[in-house]
């Protein structure tokens, strides 16, 4: 469902870069909110998670539009809440797929010709930092991949029949988050071969580090958490109040 286009930026010379939010998960593990949706609905200080991850994107000044990727029946939901929040970046809500690949796929065939990098953030992410979205941006407009990540806090241990197999060492490892930023001839090629090819994919960078395209790591926050229990619904919400004292 096509929007009103973005108002173009300055007349300065830049990267123009495309934010693709893949929202058509079936939140299986949130299970329904009051309103009988998914957890992108689900609302803290009287905002759905959906629409505080949009809006960020929205105040970043590395994004230039905004690509949703939802379920069907959710699109015209989505439409009026972009309207109530002025949400004018948002430009395509497009109809998503079964897994986050399909999602992405679909977003990725609305894009303008003239982008250079595309930004995919989830939609379960609402409070990701402007800071953090333009500092991933820029550095893959330098390299043409880039990730935001934090380094693990907790010790990790292989696990197996109750037991324990093995200790990670977990200085090796980083938890990765999003806005994950390629170049966009890149990023369609490598989800491209992963369609084709019927790879797993749990992340977009995944697919990119498959090309043999090497993947720039941004420091991102700690607070920016993903929904995926009511639980994590209850820390967002304390996290907002704290980030926003």
């Amino acid at each position: 469902m096509p929007l009103r286009k973005a108002k173009k930026k300055s007349a300065v010379q830049r990267i123009k870069c495309t934010a693709v939010v893949p929202a058509a998960g079936a939140s299986s593990r949130f299970g329904e909110t009051a309103a009988g949706t998914s957890k992108l609905m689900a609302e803290f200080f009287g905002k759905p998670v959906l629409v505080y991850a949009l809006q960020a994107l929205q105040d970043s000044q590395a994004i230039d539009d905004v690509v949703v990727a939802a379920q069907r029946e959710m699109i015209p939901v989505i439409y009026e809440l972009c309207k109530q929040f002025a949400l004018t970046k948002v430009t395509k809500i497009v109809c998503g797929g079964e897994n986050r690949l399909q999602s992405v796929r679909a977003a990725l065939q609305e894009i303008d010709d003239d982008v250079q990098l595309v930004a995919v953030h989830d939609g379960a992410r609402p409070l990701v930092r402007m800071a953090d979205i333009d500092a991933v941006v820029s550095q893959a407009a330098t390299y043409g991949a880039a990730i935001l990540a934090v380094p693990l806090k907790d010790t990790v241990k292989e696990v197996q029949g109750g037991l324990v197999k093995h200790t990670i060492q977990r200085a090796k490892y980083h938890a990765v988050q999003t806005p994950q930023v390629f170049d966009l001839l890149v990023l369609r090629e490598a989800l491209t071969r992963a369609a084709r090819l019927g790879e797993d994919i749990t992340d977009d960078s995944m697919a990119v580090e498959r090309l043999g395209v090497p993947v720039h790591v941004v420091s991102g926050s700690y607070d920016n958490i993903k929904i995926t229990t009511p639980e994590d619904l209850a820390v967002a919400a304390a996290l907002w109040e704290e980030i926003n004292v």
